[in-house]
C-alpha cells in the first residue's frame, strides 16, 4: 500500500460525527496531502461529484461486527448497505482509488463482506483499521491497516 494515491488527494467521510465544523475540528491536524478534506455524512449528500476517480476514500465510523456508522443515532450500514451507498452516492464512475474503513468495533469479517458486496473490481483496494480510537486514522501503508480478502 502506498501512502499516496495517484492524484495526491483524498476524502475523509465521517459517519460518526454529523456536524461539519466538528468534523473539520477533529481532522484539522491530518495532513491534507494524505487524507484530503473531511466531511460529515448526511443522508442527502452525494459525494460522487467530490471524490475523483483516483482519490482514496477514508471512512471514519463507530463499528460492530455487523454494522458501521453513528454510535447512538442515525445511519448504520451493514457491509451490503455500505457497498450500495458507496456505489450509488460516493465513488465516481470508473473509481480506481482505495477505500479505507477506520471503524473500531468492526473486524476483518466486515471488510471481507464489503469487498464481496462491491465486487472483484475492488480487489486489493478495501482496507480496514479496527484497533485505534474513534475518529483516529493512520496513514496507509502502516501495519495497522488490514486488506479485505
Amino acid at each position: 500500500m502506498s501512502n499516496k494515491n495517484s492524484m495526491g488527494f483524498a476524502v475523509i467521510l465521517s459517519l460518526d460525527i454529523r456536524d461539519y465544523s466538528e468534523v473539520q475540528h477533529m481532522f484539522r491536524r491530518y495532513p491534507r496531502a494524505i487524507f484530503g478534506l473531511a466531511m460529515p455524512y448526511t443522508p442527502e449528500s452525494d459525494f460522487a461529484d467530490i471524490l475523483a476517480q483516483g482519490e482514496d476514500l477514508f471512512i471514519s465510523a463507530h463499528g460492530s461486527p455487523s454494522t458501521i456508522g453513528h454510535p447512538t443515532s442515525g445511519v448504520r450500514f451493514s457491509a451490503a448497505e455500505l457497498a450500495k451507498w458507496l456505489t450509488e452516492r460516493v465513488v465516481p464512475c470508473n473509481f480506481f482509488g482505495n477505500i479505507y474503513i477506520a471503524a473500531p468495533g468492526a473486524n476483518q469479517h466486515y471488510i471481507n463482506e464489503l469487498l464481496d458486496a462491491l465486487g472483484s473490481e475492488f480487489e486489493s483496494r478495501v482496507h480496514g483499521l479496527f484497533d485505534v480510537a474513534y475518529s483516529q486514522i493512520v496513514p496507509p501503508g502502516r501495519n495497522n491497516w488490514v486488506r479485505a480478502a
